[in-house]
């Protein structure tokens, strides 16, 4: 195994100097690691003396597995875990929970204090590719099913640990939904500048508000802290759009169980706290599409024109296709 470089030995030279709050570990790509670099100035404004290292590499390179496969990667993650003092190791959703058991058995094994695990749910890439409601049942769907499975897995085979469930890229689909119902002042485009959009580029990497968002699920899953620390919400001022609210409404909601409702639970409330400068709000709750739409695919569009069978068959084939959507969601993630 190679030693480790300068940086990683100035990295763990801060870690050692705090013992407060979590000395941390954060493996993952583009859509993981902008998250994680707002984590130190998040947990400072906190009053927390968090202190972390972070290992990137983009796209299907950073699931877990293929950073365990890569030699070069796996030699970076183990010179950090080796120092013995990490007490928060994250990492993002895979498509096998076997590269995440290959780091916890490591890290387990060489850090005598490390209880806690964090698992991230990143957002779903090529947004521009969905309508909003599509985007919206393929996320959603995952969190139900895959993302469920892969937690309930984990966490039998490591009762004795803390795994730390942090589904952010529920975050996304929120400001999404909020966007396209002309709720989101601060984002003009889908995609363009980072300031102004919710993506800024065809893969889907996070603008401003995006990351910003996310970050407040980060640090709410990590430390239990939100907007209602005053320190925290005077971060977020800079929005228009209540951010916070955004946050805690998605977590209220994913923590009652409740992700395919999420945005019906609270969108006229949430609505009304948006500082919009024009327009009245509506006359009626907006709610989000539901997890399963109830109109069929486009491509089952001409089926079924009054034809019982054509509508169960139909139906059918539908729900089948809805119900591996989380699939789907998965192998777009990692490819």
């Amino acid at each position: 195994m190679r030693a480790p470089s300068a940086v990683v030995i100035a990295t763990m030279s801060i870690l050692y100097e705090h013992a407060a709050a979590y000395n941390s570990l954060f493996i993952g790509h583009s859509f993981f690691r902008p998250i994680a670099e707002k984590m130190p100035a998040l947990a400072s404004a906190a009053g927390l003396n968090h202190s972390q290292a972070i290992v990137f590499s983009g796209g299907a390179s950073g699931a877990p597995l293929a950073l365990w496969n890569s030699d070069s990667m796996r030699d970076e993650i183990q010179s950090i875990l080796d120092w013995g003092n990490i007490t928060l190791f994250g990492m993002t959703f895979d498509h096998t929970a076997e590269g995440c058991e290959l780091w916890i058995n490591y890290a387990l094994s060489k850090n005598p204090n490390l209880n806690t695990f964090m698992i991230g749910l990143p957002w779903l890439d090529y947004p521009t590719e969905y309508d909003t409601d599509s985007y919206t049942s393929v996320v959603r769907n995952a969190a139900q099913t895959n993302w469920t499975d892969f937690l309930e897995e984990l966490r039998g085979k490591y009762p004795n640990v803390t795994i730390i469930d942090n589904p952010y890229g529920l975050s996304v689909v929120e400001l999404r939904i909020l966007q396209s119902a002309g709720s989101v002042p601060d984002v003009t485009a889908m995609t363009g500048l980072a300031a102004t959009s919710l993506f800024t580029d065809y893969k889907g990497h996070g603008g401003d508000i995006l990351k910003d968002t996310a970050s407040l699920v980060w640090l709410d899953r990590i430390y239990h802290v939100g907007c209602g620390d005053p320190a925290i919400a005077a971060l977020f001022t800079g929005y228009m759009t209540d951010v916070c609210s955004v946050a805690a409404s998605l977590l209220g909601a994913y923590d009652a169980g409740m992700v395919d409702a999420c945005r019906q639970l609270n969108s006229y409330e949430l609505r009304d706290s948006l500082e919009l400068t024009a327009g009245s709000p509506p006359a009626a709750p907006w709610s989000a599409p539901p997890l399963l739409s109830p109109s069929p695919p486009p491509f089952f569009a001409d089926a079924g024109n009054g034809a019982m069978l054509g509508i169960i068959i139909g139906g059918t084939i539908a729900a089948l296709l809805l119900g591996g959507a989380a699939v789907y969601f998965l192998v777009r993630l990692f490819v």
